[in-house]
């Protein structure tokens, strides 16, 4: 990928300060409603929750973070609202690593991504990538 580079996350105070800053300029949420206090962060981060995490930037720049959990569900949070970074994310992803192998009501045996319906940026870079739609789902 020529714009991005990918930084595996390593619980480094230098990771967290990094993805606690990224946090709090998040602008499309669906973890969480409240900015947690840093030593909650810390603690999140320190536990390493997903299959594979990195720090995205630009020449130095932090520009975002992006996941993939053991549910083979793919995160992409992103400090600006650009297609084309969307785009060169989901391409790296899919052409770096593979799914997990599936799990009968577990697992999928493909890679997805659960977007904020306000993200319409993400959703544009989906389409334009002819993503599918599998679901809408809601909080109740």
């Amino acid at each position: 990928m020529k714009n991005l580079q990918f930084a595996k996350v390593i619980p480094t105070d230098a990771n967290i300060i990094d993805l606690y800053t990224l946090l709090k300029k998040r602008k499309h949420s669906i973890s969480h409603a409240e900015m947690p206090e840093y030593n909650q962060h810390a603690e999140f981060v320190s536990n390493h929750p997903y299959h594979k995490w990195w720090i995205v930037r630009k020449e130095n720049e932090l520009m975002g973070s992006v996941y993939i959990t053991n549910e083979n569900a793919v995160g992409i949070n992103l400090s600006c609202d650009n297609t084309d970074f969307f785009k060169e994310i989901i391409s790296w992803i899919t052409s770096e690593n593979s799914p997990l192998p599936p799990i009968p009501s577990v697992r999928p045996s493909f890679f997805y991504i659960n977007v904020s319906p306000t993200n319409n940026c993400l959703i544009s870079a989906i389409d334009q990538m002819n993503g599918e739609l599998t679901q809408v789902s809601y909080k109740i």
